[in-house]
């Protein structure tokens, strides 16, 4: 990435070397022309103007980003951005490796090719980074447990939405009982640790999407849901019989943050976890 004034804020979470959030507070700047491995996808959220640059088909092009609107660099491709005043940023970013390994009928032909850079309104991103900022800013730091959910939703939105040849992923059915007594039992086995959707996927040989696919019409849970309700009833139990403090509560259960455990756990069970040992 450029180098930012030291007056920026900057929050950092990866998957691999190059895929990951990037949530930043920037200062007035303009950044040069740059480019990346990965597909670079992003959503501004103050009213600070951005002058977006990029080169294509040997000819240097700007145009004015909004808030509401996002804009999509693919890989490799050639983009800047001047901020006027000081602004915040989620960038997305999705290496094409990343997006081979979740859905890898994008492997079968030739290699999958997203549209040049351009400027869109895009609700499905605008809601992705909304979540992902929110979450962020509520709890300090992101889970990735949670940012691997969103950018697997991203790399099917990219395939579907900004390749510029169709690609056929096909349905999936449910996933078979003997494979989902084998992810449970990982699960249980593993609850306390940080467990990871590409973890559980790799038990089934399944893709991350084609797995999260078959495991949602299996279960009605996501992945990412069924462990937070599994993390939770293991928190209930340890609040009703130990006397662990809170945070040891949150350690074992495998929440990643003290926040991020009150917030789930108020979520499902509607109290706070001191209000439910105080009356378990």
């Amino acid at each position: 990435m450029p180098r930012q004034k030291a007056q920026t804020a900057h929050y950092h979470l990866l998957l691999d070397q190059h895929s990951g959030l990037h949530h930043a507070r920037l200062e007035p700047e303009s950044f040069g022309t740059h480019e990346h491995h990965a597909h670079q996808i992003t959503v501004p959220f103050n009213q600070a103007k951005g002058v977006t640059s990029w080169h294509s088909s040997a000819q240097h092009k700007e145009q004015m980003v909004q808030v509401g609107q996002c804009y999509v660099a693919p890989s490799g491709q050639p983009h800047g951005l001047t901020l006027d005043h000081t602004g915040e940023l989620v960038n997305f970013y999705v290496t094409p490796e990343f997006i081979a390994s979740a859905i890898p009928e994008t492997t079968t032909a030739s290699p999958l090719e997203i549209i040049e850079f351009q400027i869109s309104d895009d609700p499905l991103i605008r809601q992705l980074a909304a979540t992902v900022r929110t979450d962020r800013l509520l709890h300090g730091s992101s889970n990735k447990l949670f940012l691997e959910s969103v950018l697997n939703v991203l790399a099917v939105h990219l395939v579907n939405s900004y390749a510029v040849s169709k690609v056929q992923v096909p349905e999936v059915g449910k996933l078979p009982n003997h494979l989902l007594v084998k992810v449970r039992e990982y699960i249980e086995a593993n609850e306390a640790s940080e467990i990871s959707i590409a973890d559980l996927a790799s038990l089934t040989s399944y893709s991350t999407v084609h797995f999260t696919r078959m495991f949602k019409k299996a279960t009605g849970q996501t992945p990412r849901e069924y462990l937070i309700y599994h993390r939770v009833s293991k928190a209930k139990q340890l609040l009703a019989s130990t006397n662990l403090s809170i945070v040891e509560v949150a350690y074992y259960s495998g929440f990643g943050s003290h926040a991020h455990f009150s917030t789930q756990f108020r979520r499902l069970t509607g109290t706070t976890p001191q209000a439910y040992r105080k009356h378990s």
